[in-house]
């Protein structure tokens, strides 16, 4: 995303703001993770804004404000917006609640990102062991079908998957160490890896990857889970 793109859209974002601010009671802030927070290549068409709308006690009225702003702004699929409650943003009971406390931002409103709990390492370290159980056999499945598959759909399938390979790789260099590593390159790099260094670079530029690329890649991801260390 060109900075004067990120520039209209945060434009947007704020017109949103002001909207929520004067319109929807106990409305208090918008905060982001993803992509553009944390220095991931955007790729366009695949990535999108993950913006969360915290407000202190959401009810169907405040909803319903909600989704006519929106609607009433001209979003589109780039965004991907959830309505939260403000003491449920700021505790940690999901995956989610690791990428926004370490890779997030508050955009407008008080800086909620930065009140939240810093999440227990050992709730990190349940979310890898449940994530990696999965992960070689989804990877391997999907190589399994990539001959045949065409590459858009190839790619559909492979994209999250190994986004969230990388994600699980960042729980677990915090639950170890403390330190949640931002970005997909941080994450190759902690790792020390010649084989997700690959996978990161295919990620950064998805679209324009050949099949062949996106197959080696996976192949390098699933070769090195086969010899990554369990808990």
């Amino acid at each position: 995303m060109s900075l004067t793109d990120k520039q209209l859209r945060n434009t947007k974002l704020r017109k949103l703001h002001e909207r929520l601010r004067q319109a929807v009671p106990g409305y208090l802030a918008l905060c982001e993770a993803g992509s553009t927070t944390a220095g991931d290549s955007w790729v366009e068409g695949r990535s999108d804004r993950d913006i969360a709308i915290v407000i202190s006690q959401p009810d169907a009225a405040s909803t319903a404000l909600v989704q006519t702003t929106l609607s009433d702004l001209g979003f589109n699929d780039t965004y991907l917006f959830l309505i939260i409650a403000q003491d449920i943003f700021l505790t940690t009971t999901s995956e989610q609640d690791l990428s926004m406390k370490f890779r997030g931002q508050t955009l407008f409103g008080p800086d909620l990102v930065a009140q939240k709990e810093l999440p227990p390492r050992d709730f990190a370290a349940s979310i890898v062991q449940k994530g990696l159980a999965g992960m070689e056999r989804k990877l391997a499945n999907r190589l399994l079908n990539s001959n045949f598959w065409s590459e858009d759909h190839l790619k559909d399938k492979l994209y999250p998957e190994l986004k969230r390979l990388f994600m699980f790789l960042a729980a677990r260099h915090y639950a170890d160490t403390g330190v949640y590593p931002r970005s997909r390159q941080d994450v190759a790099n902690v790792c020390d890896s010649s084989e997700l260094q690959q996978v990161w670079s295919v990620l950064a530029a998805f679209d324009s990857a050949t099949k062949a690329e996106v197959i080696a890649a996976t192949e390098a991801a699933l070769g090195w889970l086969k010899n990554y260390p369990r808990f």
